[in-house]
């Protein structure tokens, strides 16, 4: 599989930034990594919180340890962090559309130049 092909694929489908490294972009690749971790860790921080408030919920027998009580509470603790939770979610998506977009350009370029060190 030629470079390019390749570059696409991991970009689309790998990570974003993996592209840029296959076409040894290192700088352009890191830009869009380190967005990308920092919202997928933020996603993460928030859903373990709401994992760990549920769970203490249910052990204190507040609520209910069936799918339906389960649901309701999750849901009314999302309203208190519903914008920083939706902001890192959409810095995901635009991480990964982005990085698919540069390497698609980058990848059409008539000769690949890579950034020196």
């Amino acid at each position: 599989m030629k470079n390019k092909y390749k570059a696409r694929v991991y970009s689309l489908l790998v990570f974003p930034g993996a592209g840029h490294f296959v076409l040894r972009y290192w700088w352009r690749g890191i830009l869009f990594v380190i967005p990308f971790l920092w919202a997928l860790g933020v996603v993460a921080y928030f859903l373990w919180n709401q994992a760990v408030d549920v769970m203490m919920l249910i052990l204190e027998g507040e609520v209910q340890p069936d799918y339906a009580s389960i649901y309701q509470a999750l849901h009314e603790q999302q309203a208190g962090v519903a914008l920083p939770y939706n902001l890192a979610i959409a810095l995901l998506l635009v991480t990964w559309i982005g990085a698919a977009v540069d390497v698609w350009i980058l990848s059409n370029r008539e000769q690949i130049q890579p950034e020196s060190e």
